[in-house]
């Protein structure tokens, strides 16, 4: 059995012993408070207020919840962007009559964004099935955009020829590893919604949603600076189908555990 479809009956069991609990009349109140403990320890998926989602190991299992423990690490920041090539390998540069191997694109990016950067950091990025990577050759102040834009002149080794002048490109720009180790845990685990970025930690048994503070990020870790601790358990999947149960769960709500 998929783990879609698992967790889908895990879902219509605990929805259906919510609505049925819901429509109950007054006088059958005091009955339902006193079995809704037994009902929550009877039910595959429950979710429970200021500690978070519930599941059963059969549930844990059909859906591969899988976990890893908050570690320090030496991170490399990345900055991605899209740049427009403004000159590509071949062509002769200006006021030179030698061809050269390289491509060259412009970007111009937020200052604040740029102001760690450092020219000679490494590029990279990926034109169809072929990975070309180059350096930030130059930093500058864009023109007409004051101190608030950064312009970023970046050269491309493209000894193929697959660049070409006026193409758009995605770039990601890869700056050095950062002096000491720090608190991260893989991008996998990130919660991004619009009221913020979260984790799901396991606490007492159960899945809490908690909001995280991120920094440097890698391609497949993220620094957290505010959130989590050194040795704290942490979902790497399935997360998005986690906020979804609790969605339903908690009747669309969407406050923090």
């Amino acid at each position: 059995m998929s783990s879609m479809p698992s967790l889908i009956v895990c879902l219509g069991l605990s929805v259906c012993l919510l609505g049925c609990t819901a429509e109950k009349t007054s006088s059958e109140k005091d009955v339902v408070s006193a079995s809704s403990e037994k009902e929550t320890k009877g039910q595959s998926v429950s979710y429970e207020d200021g500690k978070g989602i519930l599941l059963k190991q059969e549930a844990a299992e059909a859906i591969g919840l899988e976990f890893t423990s908050v570690r320090e690490q030496a991170l490399s920041s990345r900055v991605e962007m899209d740049a427009q090539i403004y000159l590509a390998a071949g062509d002769a540069m200006p006021g030179i009559n030698l061809k050269q191997q390289s491509a060259y694109a412009a970007a111009v990016i937020p200052a604040d964004m740029a102001k760690e950067m450092k020219v000679g950091e490494r590029i990279k990025l990926t034109k169809g099935k072929d990975e070309l990577s180059g350096w930030l050759s130059k930093l500058s102040s864009s023109p007409g955009g004051g101190t608030h834009q950064t312009r970023l002149t970046l050269e491309i080794v493209d000894p193929k020829r697959l660049l070409h002048v006026g193409e758009f490109i995605h770039v990601t720009v890869i700056g050095p590893l950062t002096k000491r180790p720090t608190v991260s845990i893989p991008r996998a685990a990130l919660l991004e919604t619009i009221t913020g970025t979260f984790v799901f930690v396991e606490r007492e048994g159960h899945l809490s949603r908690i909001p995280v503070t991120t920094g440097t990020l890698t391609s497949d870790s993220v620094e957290i600076s505010e959130g989590l601790t050194l040795g704290d358990k942490v979902v790497t999947a399935p997360v998005q189908l986690l906020y979804l149960t609790k969605l339903r769960l908690t009747k669309g709500g969407d406050h923090a555990d």
